[in-house]
């Protein structure tokens, strides 16, 4: 019996030390990563996978036209009427889209 509680408390323990090892907070971020660009432009790149065309198209790139001027990130607009496949593929390539 003397035993088994013993086992249970280092058990307790082990794992409280395990969460403590996992809430160590992460490395400060240098001052490059933490300010924002002076002209408030990103830039970048974000890809879309969807299945739109023509009007809902032009209404998905009029929607992000202010984002994109606001930022400087292009958005990448690939289409597909197969989106299943295609984003399969490209998850299982590594390759998936933002």
């Amino acid at each position: 019996m003397y035993n088994r509680k013993l086992r249970l408390l280092l058990a307790c323990f082990t794992i409280l030390a395990f969460v403590l090892a996992a809430c160590q907070p992460a490395a400060s971020p240098t001052p490059e990563e933490t300010e924002p660009p002076t002209d408030g432009q990103v830039g970048g790149s974000v890809s879309v996978l969807a299945v739109w065309g023509g009007d809902e198209l032009d209404n998905f790139r009029a929607m992000i036209a202010p984002f994109e001027a606001e930022t400087g990130i292009t958005v990448e607009y690939e289409g597909t009427r197969d989106l299943n496949a295609v984003l399969t593929t490209r998850i299982e390539g590594g390759n998936p889209p933002d």
